[in-house]
């Protein structure tokens, strides 16, 4: 009786986690199924296919004028991974604590260098072209989707490096009083900064961002007596800041089919890791491959849990409260501690989507400070405060929408700055945060 009992007992033992197991199985294939059904009901991509931009025309594709001016700017290179020494000296402008512009504008040797380097035959010839890329209306890399993780993008960096140039472009154009071109360099640059946002990855949206933060920096450095252009580029800032969100989506959505969405794959299939290109960088230490079956249900809990969470993500970038970016640092910190792979297969999404954040109020600011200058145009005086700028026209007037604005009208010239930079800096105005932070709207006369 006694060895019948530890019988039992022994195989009771041997079958509860078994048991466990298949439980756990078909518990998590289910919710993971549910997951996947939900985010197809919705619309949302779910395949490289669905993702993939749409074919598009040669004569109408950015990317093809854009690789001539990367080859021009490279020396001749069509690898893009160093700039040739005319463009290095005119990209280092960017470099330092002091903003560019402002260096420019006390440093007259500088200024003249710099005007000088952009005459030089191949920088005109790169900028031709650059132009030329800005007038076509698709960009399509042709990129190779379907390596998912292993995805490379290395005509991001020489992208931004483009845009930056066809900013000091415009700022000397401005120098010369071409006011016409001046504007018109600004509007090209706007145009290529907005092409890395075509090949829908974090990555490209967040160079996007840079590239646009930029243009907006070199605004109040050409402005003049043109109301006609200027409501042109509030337009124009107006319509990149309303299609901020939407990017986002697709990018987080492109970062789930081709980054998180392969790694899952693979992690719960490894034959289709074992596919993948030779180069290919390995997700898991060698060998640890045959433990995968064990954790399989480990690993859907997680991927049902990133879905949802994915879910709720694109609920809030859709959200019309203009604070919705506010949300997603908190579901993110939501995560169980459990939720290892959802915690490191996430994009930063507090980050990028305080980046986004800082885009759109930067937008805001700059389409405020184009107020204010149609403002002076018409009056000869800038207003006595925000509330008494009236109509500014085709330029948008945030204020509803915006946090608080610190308005300084000075004897020869106006200062925007959102008043949380000024809380952070002590109430010091900070001058020409570049990149992340605040954005700073001053025009000097």
């Amino acid at each position: 009786m006694r060895g019948v009992r530890r019988l039992i007992v022994t195989a009771a033992v041997l079958v509860a986690p078994v048991a466990s197991w298949v439980a756990a199985e078909v518990l998590t294939g289910r919710e993971l199924r549910r997951q996947l059904r939900r985010l197809e009901a919705l619309g949302r991509p779910m395949s490289v296919e669905a993702l993939r931009p749409a074919p598009v025309e040669e004569t109408e594709n950015a990317a093809i004028v854009l690789r001539r001016a990367f080859a021009v700017m490279s020396g001749g290179t069509t690898n893009f991974t160093a700039l040739a020494q005319a463009f290095e000296r005119l990209d280092s402008l960017w470099a330092g604590e002091t903003p560019v512009f402002d260096r420019l504008h006390a440093d007259a040797s500088l200024a003249a260098e710099t005007r000088s380097g952009l005459a030089r035959p191949e920088v005109v010839a790169a900028l031709d072209l650059l132009r030329a890329a800005a007038a076509r209306p698709r960009c399509d890399w042709r990129l190779a989707y379907e390596r998912g993780p292993n995805l490379a993008l290395p005509h991001l960096r020489p992208l931004g490096q483009g845009v930056s140039l066809m900013c000091l472009r415009s700022w000397a154009a401005s120098r010369d009083g071409n006011l016409g071109e001046a504007f018109d360099w600004a509007g090209a640059a706007f145009s290529v900064a907005g092409m890395a946002f075509e090949d829908r990855t974090v990555v490209s949206f967040l160079t996007a961002l840079h590239a646009q933060r930029r243009v907006l920096d070199t605004l109040p450095h050409i402005l003049g007596p043109d109301a006609e252009a200027i409501e042109a580029l509030g337009t124009a800032v107006a319509r990149r800041r309303a299609e901020l969100r939407s990017q986002l989506a697709v990018a987080l959505d492109a970062e789930r089919i081709l980054f998180s969405d392969g790694v899952f794959h693979r992690l719960l299939d490894p034959s289709v890791a074992a596919a993948d290109p030779p180069d290919s960088p390995r997700l898991l230490p060698r060998g640890f491959e045959r433990w995968l079956g064990v954790l399989r249900p480990f690993v859907r809990a997680n991927y049902a849990r990133y879905l949802r969470l994915h879910h709720r993500l694109q609920e809030a970038i859709g959200s019309p409260s203009d604070h919705g970016l506010v949300g997603l640092e908190r579901r993110v910190g939501a995560l169980p501690g459990w939720a290892v792979f959802c915690k490191l297969l996430l994009p930063d999404v507090a980050g990028v989507a305080e980046r986004a954040a800082e885009a759109e109020l930067a937008h805001d600011i700059a389409s405020l400070g184009l107020a204010l200058e149609l403002h002076w145009l018409r009056s000869g005086a800038y207003p006595d405060s925000l509330d008494d700028l009236g109509d500014a026209g085709a330029v948008s007037i945030p204020l509803a929408r915006i946090p608080p604005v610190r308005y300084i009208r000075e004897a020869n010239g106006v200062v925007l700055v959102p008043e949380p930079s000024l809380a952070a800096t002590g109430g010091r105005l900070v001058r020409g945060i570049r990149g992340g932070g605040a954005y700073r709207w001053e025009v000097r006369r």
